[in-house]
């Protein structure tokens, strides 16, 4: 399959710029409700026990499926250590 080279279109770049605008504000809007660092990392131990189940079930899983996911090729079998190379003993 032939590699081709695209360039973005304006449209492109539009969205680009729309979704990174987005992005930030909601940053910022967000980022004033945070006072320390207990608020970024624990919020304020406000949690719901089901949605700490869940997202350290999906650590978990992506953790596994990263470990588990093995070569798109398997290895090359490895060659028998011989001395004379392939000629005998």
């Amino acid at each position: 399959m032939p590699v081709t080279s695209s360039s973005l279109t304006w449209p492109d770049y539009a969205v680009l710029a729309i979704a990174l605008g987005v992005l930030l504000t909601i940053g910022f809007v967000l980022s004033r409700e945070q006072r320390d660092t207990v608020d970024f990392f624990l919020a304020r131990r406000r949690v719901p026990w089901w949605a700490a189940c869940l997202s350290f079930l999906a650590t978990a899983i992506s953790a596994v499926t990263i470990l588990s996911a093995g070569p798109a090729e398997p290895p090359p079998r490895p060659r028998l250590c011989c001395p004379s190379r392939g000629r005998g003993w």
